[in-house]
């Protein structure tokens, strides 16, 4: 008998507090570039990739992602992906 109450309040519940899914605004369309540095060494590629960030930060870019690219276990260079969202029309 107590396990029926329990279901019938957990049931009860769930549609009390279930609210239909509504279609959202569609989210701002948003650009993305990705950017390969290669510079030699790997402190070459760390100052590097400092000088790209505080330039794609500068003109409105927010940092997404990095990748590390190596061939045969040696520092070939770095992906860094960074978006920006497109003013709406």
């Amino acid at each position: 008998m107590r396990f029926r109450v329990m279901l019938a309040a957990v049931s009860l519940a769930l549609l009390v507090g279930f609210q239909p899914v509504r279609a959202a605004d569609p989210a701002p369309a948003k650009t993305m570039i990705t950017v390969f540095v290669d510079k030699g060494s790997s402190s070459a590629v760390t100052k590097a990739i400092n000088k790209l960030h505080a330039k794609m930060e500068a003109e409105g870019w927010t940092y997404r992602d990095m990748g590390v690219y190596t061939e045969d276990g040696d520092l070939q260079g770095v992906f860094v992906t960074y978006v920006r969202q497109q003013p709406a029309p």
